[in-house]
């Protein structure tokens, strides 16, 4: 329970809130690739943020000061802010810790850094399920675009 005396969540409620999560993040790959082919884009193996580097560049190219370009701009920027978060769901291990009462999971990757250099997110399960929000926001975004 948390100092309020509500109960916290268990970890099944955070596994299904990562996996909707990452549904969420390849409904939003799906969007932008759908995104660069209806724009005429060549698309090849890309990964997730090469796609997103990929989009601005030709959306620069073809007519940069248009208004919809604008917002998919803004979109995009928005989607590389999500880069880091979307690769550490994926490839870390989940761990359910509390932090000061409050249920969280940690993810955490280990960078190809000098050794100390390992960092770690901290979600509560309403931030994964923000997450999962914003995704299918940017991703009916690029469905409109």
């Amino acid at each position: 329970m948390d100092m309020s005396g509500h109960p916290q969540p268990k970890i099944d409620a955070f596994h299904r809130a990562r996996s909707n999560a990452i549904d969420s993040f390849a409904d939003l790959e799906c969007a932008l690739h759908a995104m660069l082919i209806k724009a005429g884009v060549k698309i090849h193996c890309q990964l997730f943020g090469q796609r997103i580097e990929l989009a601005r560049t030709e959306l620069q190219r073809i007519n940069p000061t248009s208004e919809p370009h604008l917002v998919t701009i803004k979109l995009l920027e928005e989607c590389e802010r999500l880069v880091q978060v979307r690769n550490e769901l994926v490839h870390s291990r989940m761990k359910h810790v509390m932090i000061d009462g409050v249920a969280h999971v940690c993810f955490s990757i280990a960078p190809p850094c000098p050794i100390g250099s390992l960092k770690a997110r901290f979600l509560t399960l309403a931030q994964l399920k923000q997450l999962t929000s914003e995704c299918e926001r940017i991703s009916n975004a690029f469905q409109r675009a």
